[in-house]
């Protein structure tokens, strides 16, 4: 209905009290057209305006006006006493309400207002250019993804500061109804307050931008293990003992004439969700491919093998390793070759069986190469380690560095930043190395050719015991150690000084286990062991020193990362035997440990240059016969994109993934536009291309509610853990195994809600032979109270 010819001089304010209803819109008229030009203090009128306005909204708004107007007996008393209210509400708003040229509205800007990268741990900061009415403003604030947040003032400006911090990666609308931005005096916006930004893709390095302290490990017993396993991971995530002990067929009982059953003969066994799996004759050393789909083993007699990840397609490429060699890949996609020692060598073998000697090391008389680094440019040499644990000297110097870029390691001899590309594998000649330092003891030696530093007193050790060993990352470009206050972190082939992490005082009897680095030397695992056995696994982060993550273990060792970061596998004493364990660790890989590293990164490419509009980046990740098709339904303004779930094939040669692209809201369009891609990628020598892609609908509103912004599979022994992020803080009453829907003949899953992480881990146990969809319904709701717009499903693969 058109109100302006009741109301002489629009007053939006007062139709949207009164209801439209039309008696009160005339009183309000028949008031300001017969008004003398009131004597009153200005600063009453505006008082008085806002309490009216307060009584109103709080006696009237939860039933409405109309409602109340409504003949019913029982509630006139109530419906008469607030007719009464609104008449004089609207009789003092049309007696003071000010000429308009007098009227001054209400404002509130925010400095990350259109930012498309705002860092995740960013408190939201809104300024008025009034004081403000505080409860109406907190009352009216919504903010879409919904987050648990706590709301503090500071003169004019509100601050608020998520409980878990935002999401990465994800688009921000905060709103305030005009009527709700309010001042002291009455007055209000003259339209809706909307602030809209995006957050940057990098989580904060603390989940929830306050020190809470690390969070804990929970480790995942895979089986017993033979004296001196080691251990190591397949390109998928599964656990691998060198020297595993798997139960007899059919269980313990025991054998004819009443006799024990034998005992278990060590095998190297694969831990996957279905359990322990054989896979092959013992083996004292793992390597995993860098594309994640070969292992190459190191077995009795000096027996260099390589197979897929489940045991098949074994190849023998030398029967010539010295005994306890250490092993390592190198070369490149098209020529992987595989390091070795024989003879006391450095020695290179490739797939096709051709051995080279890639360097004649001037070891020590009884010294020995201890490590080959991923790719085979760097070594460490030294005596051969008789213990794992190093008590290190207290508070110890940090070590200095060189002149000409070297840098002088406790213990270890110089290293200089030294050119060249590594070691050529296949090469017909042999490459004398560059020792840097003839002092017995641990060195590491540059196989690159380059020129050593300045030669320079040797150090005594201080901290790294004969018995200690430096450890490399496993992408080969940084290595790790213990000195006398912590542990040393360099960065290979550089000049900066060691990056430095700290280590708490050593009670009597207590020690240090040797470190070990992550996949980049991003992150560094050590354990601290007591005299009574007991001990604490630690998760650092290099960069800050700060301790991420802990576990009580007993007696552990063996520590090594997953290639992709993702687990951290150990060994640890348990009842009278010793056991590998595995844990998931914060910080894994967006799609899950079940996927190759090379999908991993061939989504991840694809995403960006998406988003990007770059041609020539999808011209390289995308097949011909499919770029055409992708090109004219991807749309374009794209703000930004992220993986949803990938899924590998059961033999690892196809990927499918799901992705999300988005348009960030803007003030005229405040809401995010979406549309999803479904992608396959297939297998192409050692990478993935796009070998499908399909974007059935053009970009529209993404609904309110939860929205998933991730799902993780990960494999662990006995079990598939599926962790469900979402872009919103969840209700937690909300979050019950009654929301998770499987297929039948699935256990009754456990359900967990972690509310920094906003991560919803659904725990199926037994075996799972055969993909499946996991369903979550409509009843998982945000803070807010809303519930999912639909019901979201996602395939999970048992792995490969």
């Amino acid at each position: 209905m058109d109100l302006t010819r009741w109301n002489d001089g629009t007053d939006a304010e007062l139709e949207q009290l009164v209801g439209g209803n039309l008696e009160l819109l005339e009183l309000g008229r028949r008031l300001r057209a017969a008004r003398p030009e009131p004597l009153v203090d200005p600063e009453f009128q505006r008082r008085l305006r806002a309490q009216l306005m307060t009584a109103a909204e709080t006696q009237l708004r939860p039933r409405g006006l109309g409602r109340l107007l409504r003949p019913r007996a029982r509630i006139f008393a109530y419906g008469a006493a607030g007719l009464g209210t609104a008449m004089a509400a609207a009789a003092a708003l049309a007696y003071f309400a000010p000429h308009s040229d007098h009227l001054t509205f209400v404002e509130g800007v925010a400095s990350i207002n259109g930012l498309p990268s705002v860092s995740p741990d960013q408190v939201i900061t809104i300024s008025f250019n009034h004081p403000m009415d505080r409860s109406a403003v907190e009352r009216g604030l919504n903010i879409q993804p919904a987050i648990a947040y706590t709301p503090t003032w500071q003169d004019n400006e509100l601050v608020i500061t998520p409980r878990h911090n935002l999401q990465p990666n994800t688009p921000y609308v905060v709103t305030i109804p005009r009527n709700a931005a309010r001042d002291v005096r009455g007055d209000v916006a003259s339209k809706d307050i909307t602030i809209t930004f995006g957050t940057s893709p990098v989580a904060p390095s603390d989940p929830t931008g306050r020190p809470q302290g690390p969070v804990a490990l929970t480790g995942h017993e895979a089986g017993a293990v033979g004296d001196g396993s080691i251990l190591g991971f397949a390109g998928d995530g599964s656990l691998l003992a060198g020297a595993g002990l798997l139960p007899p067929a059919g269980g313990t009982t025991p054998g004819a004439g009443g006799q024990a059953a034998p005992a278990p003969a060590p095998a190297l066994v694969r831990y996957a969700s279905d359990g322990g799996t054989r896979i092959g004759d013992p083996v004292t050393q793992i390597a995993l491919s860098p594309a994640g789909h070969s292992l190459a083993t190191l077995g009795a007699p000096g027996v260099v093998a390589v197979s897929d990840m489940d045991g098949s397609h074994r190849s023998v490429l030398s029967s010539a390793a010295d005994p306890g060699s250490p092993l390592a890949w190198g070369g490149d996609a098209t020529h992987p070759v595989v390091f070795f020692l024989s003879g006391g060598l450095l020695t290179s073998v490739d797939l096709e069986h051709h051995q080279r000697t890639v360097s004649a090391l001037h070891l020590d008389p009884g010294q020995t190469v201890l490590r080959i680094a991923p790719g085979g440019r760097y070594v460490i040499v030294g005596p051969a380690p008789a213990a794992k644990a190093v008590t290190p000297a207290p508070q110890a110097p940090v070590p200095p560095a060189l002149p000409g870029g070297g840098l002088t390691l406790p213990g270890v001899n110089p290293l200089g930043a030294s050119g060249g590309a590594g070691p050529a594998a296949g090469s017909d000649t042999t490459t004398d190395a560059v020792p840097f330092s003839g002092t017995p003891g641990v060195r590491i030696v540059d196989l690159g050719g380059g020129q050593a530093s300045p030669a320079v007193a040797p150090l005594q050790p201080a901290g790294l015991g004969p018995n200690a060993v430096p450890s490399f990352s496993g992408d080969g470009s940084r290595v790790a150690w213990l000195d006398g206050s912590g542990i040393d972190v360099l960065t290979l082939g550089g000049t900066d000084p060691a990056a430095h992490v700290t280590l708490p005082p050593l009670a009597s009897g207590d020690a240090y286990t040797d470190p070990v680095l992550d996949a980049t030397g991003a992150r560094v695992a050590h354990a601290l062991t007591h005299t009574d056995g007991s001990a604490e696994l630690r998760l650092v982060r290099v960069a800050d020193a700060t301790l991420l993550a802990t576990a009580a273990v007993h007696q552990p060792s063996g520590l090594v990362f997953s290639s992709d970061g993702g687990e951290l596998g150990y060994l640890q004493q348990g009842s009278g035997q010793t056991v590998a364990d595995v844990a998931t660790i914060p910080g894994g890989p967006a799609t899950g440990s079940g996927v190759p590293a090379a999908a991993n990164q061939a989504i991840d490419q694809l995403v960006n240059a998406e988003v990007a509009g770059r041609r020539d980046q999808l011209d390289a990740l995308v097949a011909p016969a499919v770029e055409t098709e992708l090109l004219a339904q991807l749309p374009s303004g794209l703000s930004r994109g992220y993986v949803i779930s990938a899924a590998p094939s059961s033999n690892g040669d196809t990927v499918t993934a799901q992705v999300r692209l988005l348009r960030d809201p803007t003030n005229d369009h405040p809401t995010a536009s979406f549309t999803d891609q479904t992608v396959t990628l297939q297998r192409a020598n050692n990478a993935y291309i796009v070998a499908q892609s399909a974007i059935p609908r053009a970009l529209h509103d993404e609904p309110t509610g939860p929205q998933v912004v991730r799902v993780v599979t990960t494999p662990l022994p006995g079990l598939t853990s599926v962790q469900i992020t979402f872009d919103s803080d969840l209700d937690p009453s909300s979050v019950t195994s009654g929301v998770i829907s499987l297929p039948s003949g699935l256990a009754t899953p456990a359900v967990t809600y972690d509310a920094t992480s906003r991560t919803v881990t659904v725990s199926i146990l037994g075996r799972l032979r055969h993909a499946f969809d996991l369903t979550v319904s409509i009843g998982v709701r945000d803070v807010n109270g809303q519930g999912l717009a639909l019901p979201f499903t996602t395939t999970v693969s048992p792995g490969r």
